[in-house]
């Protein structure tokens, strides 16, 4: 009897062990603040899309269900609304795919979830894009159609004023691209797109209160806004617990 309590005592401490070994490396795997990542790859929620990708353009509206920029990010959480300031442009040119009709605006055409296949082009010198949540410390993403374009982006709290000097400075290379879409008015280009963390904005003080992003280019073609996390780690490690306890009741049983 002693010899089963011992093992059960020894069996217990592995468990523990195990656990808190799959919370660090969860941790670990979460993605920290790092320099602008590529999006590479992205996967897509509807299923009469044929393989989109670098190869097979786009021709029907799709959504998001994942993006890859180093880490795969597969909780996207897309921008709630959007306003133009400061000289920004929400009544461009619409872009969106050559099976669909146009959406309604530019305001309608990026603001409508993770549809990443309609936008505006050509934004101009300032568009708030809002989450509806604070942000700090996120990880962030953009879609751009084309080329790609320099995009100076600013943090801004939940009624679109600056916080603060903050600013990131992203560059025409820094957009990487990971599908095609052939447009309705024409063309068939590049989807891009990156990932950032608000960690990344440079400026004076302390960064709190992040609840969106405003962004200011001469050419972006903005298709998509969101937030991008991995799933919760911990989750994992509970799973692994549960396991192990219902394990040690069945034994005592």
């Amino acid at each position: 009897m002693r010899f089963l309590q011992e093992a059960d005592q020894g069996m217990r401490k592995r468990l523990l062990s195990l656990g808190v070994a799959v919370c660090a490396v969860g941790f670990l795997a979460s993605p920290a603040g790092a320099a602008i990542v590529g999006i590479t790859a992205a996967t897509w929620d509807d299923p009469g899309v044929v393989n989109p990708g670098l190869a097979n353009p786009i021709v029907n509206h799709t959504n998001l269900t994942s993006i890859t920029a180093g880490t795969t990010y597969s909780v996207l959480t897309a921008a709630t609304s959007a306003a133009a300031v400061d000289g920004g442009n929400l009544g461009g040119t619409l872009l969106f795919p050559v099976n669909e009709s146009a959406p309604a605006s530019g305001l309608a055409a990026v603001t409508d979830g993770l549809n990443a296949t309609t936008g505006v082009a050509n934004i101009g010198d300032g568009v708030n894009f809002f989450f509806g949540q604070n942000v700090d410390g996120a990880n962030l993403f953009f879609v751009d159609y084309g080329g790609g374009d320099a995009t100076l982006v600013r943090p801004i709290d939940g009624a679109g004023a600056l916080i603060g000097d903050f600013t990131l400075n992203t560059l025409a290379g820094d957009l990487t691209q990971f599908a095609i879409m052939n447009r309705a008015n024409g063309g068939i280009d590049p989807l891009r797109g990156l990932v950032f963390n608000t960690s990344d904005f440079i400026g004076t003080g302390a960064l709190t209160g992040v609840e969106g992003i405003r962004l200011a280019s001469a050419g972006l073609d903005v298709m998509a806004v969101g937030v991008a996390a991995v799933p919760e780690p911990s989750s994992l490690a509970l799973v692994f617990l549960g396991f192990g306890v219902a394990l040690l009741r069945r034994r005592a049983s």
